[in-house]
């Protein structure tokens, strides 16, 4: 039986929220939804407690990337309308694994 990580189950529900498939949040694309779609899901990763290099590892990408999109969403939280309502659905649907803003790495 496959255990689905932490990781697993945050990608899945930003795939269920965004309507964007989960080989396409873990590839290369890069139009405005899937990149957006990835790197909300490298927010919440990190956010999570994986931090920055794990988190990179995880989705394949340098921890660079992961620290850029972490800062980038998180600023975008403050000024766009659709991305803070993306990100009030994921941190409703899985409080459970989303730690508070003090406890990941930007």
């Amino acid at each position: 039986m496959n255990q689905q990580t932490q990781e697993d189950k945050i990608v899945n529900r930003i795939s269920a929220i965004m309507w964007v498939p989960i080989q396409d949040i873990m590839g290369r694309g890069r139009t405005k939804q899937v990149a957006l779609a990835r790197q909300i899901a490298m927010y919440f990763v990190n956010r999570a407690g994986s931090g920055v290099e794990r988190t990179g590892r995880y989705f394949d990408r340098h921890h660079s990337n992961v620290s850029y999109a972490t800062k980038h969403i998180h600023d975008l939280r403050f000024c766009d309308e659709e991305v803070r309502m993306i990100i009030e659905q994921i941190e409703t649907a899985m409080p459970e694994i989303i730690n508070s803003e003090q406890d990941y790495q930007i």
